[in-house]
Formats: structure tokens, C-alpha cells, sequence
């Protein structure tokens, strides 16, 4: 038994990292070992940020703080904030690794903290890390790195390209997804297509390129149904926009993670439209579930694409992801239990597990 400590700058909820690091803490919980989570709100201990919100890279559905918005001096109040937060953590704990989410604050504070260190780096950290290095700022500079978890090979290139990090620190370890939580539902029955969009309302996101996919689906008879799940900053331009489209859009807000199953399920193709989007566990969720997924040829998204059970398209071709959909809905019942299997053989909790295993074992005995 391992006792584990679990960092994160978010809660739970509301955004990849904190889920992906819930799902870790059932699955490290799963296999034997011992598991506290600190981060804001949600964790099992408690956390003192010098914010009355606590700031994220693009946004939170429960603070609009960003890092971007931090002066270098508020930055510095923050490193000390996390360095006092980890340090009473590693106390009451007494942990025997410490695994930080994102190369970033809290990791900095994390590798004062006195046990072995492992981060994994899910890539929307990587633009703001290499301004701090250009500014001078060498806290995170690469002599001082634990071994790094990459969730692609995109976030691995961009950090050897963008941060100039040794590759030897790298390892590729794609994420795992809740697959206690997310498998093939019934047959749904004979009712019209409906094509699905899940993710937070940003403009990086491409929800208007969704939209005038949907415009394209309906206006060909392919589809008239079309259901975006999701919110934040960019909901009332997408509601704008898709006043335009001709088929029936229904906005459903965000949607707790322990109903996505059900959302996945009543969908006949999930599209993901992000094209710098460093892994991508939507697609991945909705194909455990059996839903046909499509993707575009681009960044970690791109790496998913496995056909028959994750399509790709080409990222600014509204025409190719047309096609892709088509393809997506010519599968059968049987190719949606086919696609949950591929997709626990590949991202299941077994296969995680292991690999996490060998990747603490080393720290440790480094």
C-alpha cells in the first residue's frame, strides 16, 4: 500500500483536471491504496488561497479567475499559499508520493514539501509556463522537474517544444476514464438522429463550428435534432448563433458528471470540434458508452481516432466532418458494444493503474 497524496488547483468538478483526479482517487483507492485529495471546495482537507476565488486557466463554472489576470506578485502569493497548504497536508498525511495536476503553482509549492514528486501535465498550463520561463521565472525550470505524466503526445511535443523540457522526463500515459461509471445503455429504439456537442462554452472550443455542422446535417436530411451540453462565457453567442441553424438546437447546461452516461447514451454521434485540445475525455466517455464519436485530426483529439469506433475529420473542413457523421451513423448495435470494448481495453482503470504504479515505484526510488 501506497499512501498518496492528490493535488489539484480546481475542485472536483467542473473542470478535466478535477475530474480526471477524482477518477484517480477511486481508481489508486480501487487497487489498495491510501488517497486524500487537496484542492478547493471539494478536497479532504482544507485549502487557503489568498483569493476569495481560486483562479484556473480558462475558467471555472464557479470562479471566472484567471491566472492571466494575476500580477507576478499575486503569482508569488499564491506559490507561498500552496507551499502552506501542501506542507500541512504532508503532516496530517504523511504521504509517501505527492502527485500534482498541472506544471504549474501548485507543483512548485509541491517539490518544496519534502516527499518524492510526480505531475501530470494536461496542457492548457503550457502557454502560461513558458511566458513565466521567457520573464526569467526558473522555478519550474527543467533541472528542477519530477517525472511528468503527458495525457498525449501533443502535450508531450509542445512541451519539449514551447518549454524546451527533456523528453527524458516525459512520459506518455494517456488518461484513464470512469469505467465504473460510463458502459453501453439499451438499444435506444427507432426516434430521429440526434447529434451531440459536450463541452465548456469557450471560444476554443468551436462551438460555431458544431453549429454549422448541424446547419449542413439538416439542411441534407441527415440529422435535425442536435443537443449542446455544456456552459460558460461563450453560452450567449452560441445561443446567438444557433438561432441561425436550421435544425432544432436545445441548450442543456452543464450536466452533473454522474448523468453523462445517460446524456452519452442518447446520442447517435458525439462531435468534438477543439483543435488544440490536449486529450479529450469526452470523446472517450461517450464511446464507452457505445456512442460513435468523431473528432478532428488535430491535437490530442486527434490521437483518439481509431476507426470504426472514433472517426476523424479534417479540423477546418466542415465538409469532412459531414462525411464522418455520415460514416458514424451507418454503424450497427453490435459495433456500439464493439466500440466499449475497445475503449476499456485501451483507457480502463486496469491498464491505468498499472502503468501509474510502475511510474511511482521509480519516483520513489529516485
Amino acid at each position: 500500500m501506497t499512501r498518496i497524496l492528490l493535488v489539484n488547483h480546481t475542485p472536483l468538478d467542473g473542470s478535466g483536471s478535477g475530474t480526471y483526479t477524482a477518477n484517480l482517487r477511486r481508481i489508486l483507492t480501487a487497487h489498495g491504496h491510501r488517497v486524500a485529495v487537496l484542492c478547493p471546495e471539494s478536497g479532504d482537507m482544507p485549502v487557503a488561497l489568498p483569493f476569495e476565488r481560486f483562479p484556473t486557466f480558462t475558467g471555472h463554472p464557479r470562479s471566472s479567475l484567471t491566472y492571466a489576470e494575476l500580477r507576478p506578485e499575486q503569482l508569488s502569493a499564491l506559490v507561498e499559499a500552496w507551499a502552506a497548504n501542501i506542507d500541512d497536508a504532508v503532516a496530517r498525511f504523511r504521504p509517501d508520493i505527492v502527485h500534482v495536476q498541472h506544471i504549474w503553482i501548485p507543483l512548485e509549492a509541491a517539490l518544496r514539501s519534502g516527499p518524492p514528486v510526480v505531475a501530470t501535465c494536461h496542457g492548457s498550463e503550457i502557454g502560461l509556463l513558458s511566458k513565466r520561463a521567457a520573464a526569467g521565472d526558473r522555478a519550474l525550470a527543467d533541472e528542477n522537474l519530477p517525472p511528468i505524466i503527458c495525457v498525449s503526445e501533443y502535450v508531450a511535443a509542445r512541451l519539449r517544444r514551447e518549454c524546451a523540457i527533456d523528453a527524458s522526463r516525459l512520459i506518455l500515459l494517456p488518461n484513464a476514464y470512469d469505467d465504473s461509471l460510463f458502459r453501453p445503455r439499451a438499444d435506444r429504439g427507432m426516434r430521429d438522429r440526434r447529434i451531440g456537442f459536450v463541452s465548456r462554452l469557450v471560444r476554443y472550443k468551436r462551438v460555431d463550428f458544431f453549429l454549422e455542422l448541424a446547419d449542413r446535417l439538416c439542411a441534407v436530411g441527415v440529422a435535425r435534432e442536435f443537443l449542446i451540453v455544456g456552459d460558460g462565457p461563450d453560452r450567449r453567442r452560441s445561443i446567438a448563433l444557433a438561432r441561425e441553424c436550421r435544425g432544432a438546437v436545445e441548450f442543456l447546461g452543464a450536466v452533473p458528471h454522474a448523468r453523462m452516461p445517460e446524456v452519452y447514451g442518447a446520442l447517435d454521434v458525439l462531435v468534438a470540434c477543439a483543435v488544440d485540445e490536449p486529450f479529450g475525455l469526452t470523446a472517450v466517455e461517450a464511446a464507452a458508452c457505445g456512442t460513435p464519436v468523431v473528432v478532428p485530426r488535430s491535437g490530442g483529439l486527434g490521437e483518439l481516432e481509431r476507426a470504426p469506433h472514433i472517426l476523424g475529420f479534417e479540423p477546418e473542413d466542415p465538409g469532412s466532418a459531414q462525411a464522418a457523421v455520415v460514416a458514424a451513423l451507418s454503424g450497427s448495435h453490435a459495433g456500439r458494444r464493439a466500440r466499449a470494448g475497445y475503449i476499456g481495453r485501451t483507457y480502463g482503470s486496469a491498464r491505468y493503474a498499472l502503468a501509474l504504479n510502475e511510474i511511482y515505484d521509480r519516483a520513489r526510488r529516485h
